[in-house]
């Protein structure tokens, strides 16, 4: 893992590569930014670039450290996070942390240790990691991972400093992806707008079947019509199923399908007021959108939209999904027949 593999970061990576060049690096840092926005592989590119012994501009990724990391059997790098179904890191694991930080490094002058979503600590996991912050041992670097900051102790806070991952804009992304997940032009940019600039999802949809279940969503979008939305509902109940944590893999699966079904809405509205195509996401589907555009007007293509979100909040909590499905697919072939 390499600078190369972490698109659109390029501001927090020169500021790394002039603090190690410069023997400035802190001994605390917390990466911030939105789910699958790129902290982990940050991390793990940030850790490579430090040991290998070959480093210019970035790792060599030949050399023996860069081997021993991709492979996750480098001894200096230690990674923490919440055990599967905890809502919060518990004072054990960092307990272990604190353990491992006080031995020496085995292959080189320093320990990297990486702590995902820190900002999950309890109070007693974020005292016990306060007190390394404190006196923190002189060969070991602290990446700490979050998606915001403003559930850390400020205590914790001042004694780190903080970069901020950002979005990526969506023609980088959209390159990044037709070269490095082999998506079409069509796809990266639409994967661009869809994910808001975030490469981890990007990269995750490009490898399942995302577009395949678009492709479905559309169809089933133009072929609704009133008293006949039951079966529709019901294969996106039937779709949204399964997985070992049923309930909540099928709230995530719904909560995708609304916002392919908003953004494809969103379209339809720009074309019903009167924006040019060349504005679409759904730059693909450009037919349907142009001939629901023409067909609707602005004030249902709208209303459309407002359902799509009320059913969006409503699954978002103990709403019964099945008849939530229904509601809303009788909504909107309602709207789109009047």
């Amino acid at each position: 893992m390499s600078f190369r593999d972490v698109p659109g970061q390029e501001r927090a990576i020169d500021f790394f590569r002039r603090a190690v060049g410069t023997g400035r690096l802190a001994h605390a840092y917390i990466l911030v930014g939105p789910e699958g926005i790129g902290k982990r592989r940050f991390a793990r590119a940030l850790a490579q670039y430090l040991f290998c012994v070959e480093r210019r501009d970035d790792s060599c990724g030949s050399c023996r450290s860069c081997r021993l990391i991709e492979s996750d059997r480098f001894p200096d790098l230690h990674w923490y996070g919440r055990e599967e179904g905890r809502q919060q890191l518990r004072v054990e694991v960092i307990e272990q942390f604190l353990r491992e930080i006080s031995f020496k490094p085995l292959e080189t002058d320093r320990k990297v240790f990486v702590v995902e979503d820190a900002d999950k600590l309890n109070p007693a996991s974020a005292n016990r990691l306060l007190k390394i912050l404190e006196e923190p041992p002189a060969a070991s670097l602290l990446l700490l991972l979050a998606l915001d900051v403003r559930d850390f102790l400020p205590t914790i806070l001042s004694r780190c400093h903080m970069i901020r991952l950002r979005p990526i804009a969506g023609a980088e992304l959209a390159r990044w992806l037709e070269a490095e997940h082999g998506c079409s032009a069509e796809q990266a940019r639409y994967l661009g707008h869809f994910t808001m600039g975030s490469p981890g999802l990007a990269a995750q949809l490009a490898r399942g079947d995302f577009f395949e279940e678009r492709e479905w969503l559309m169809n089933m979008t133009m072929s609704l019509r009133p008293g006949e939305h039951f079966v529709p509902a019901e294969e996106m109940f039937r779709r949204a199923s399964g997985g070992d944590d049923a309930a909540q893999e099928r709230r995530e699966t719904l909560l995708r399908f609304f916002d392919v079904l908003e953004l494809f809405y969103r379209d339809v509205l720009a074309v019903a007021v009167g924006n040019g195509e060349s504005t679409l996401v759904n730059a693909d589907r450009w037919k349907e959108v142009e001939t629901l555009g023409k067909r609707l007007s602005p004030e249902r293509a709208r209303r459309i939209l407002e359902r799509i979100e009320e059913a969006r909040q409503a699954v978002s909590g103990n709403a019964n999904q099945k008849l939530l499905l229904e509601n809303l697919t009788f909504d909107v072939a309602s709207l789109m027949s009047l």
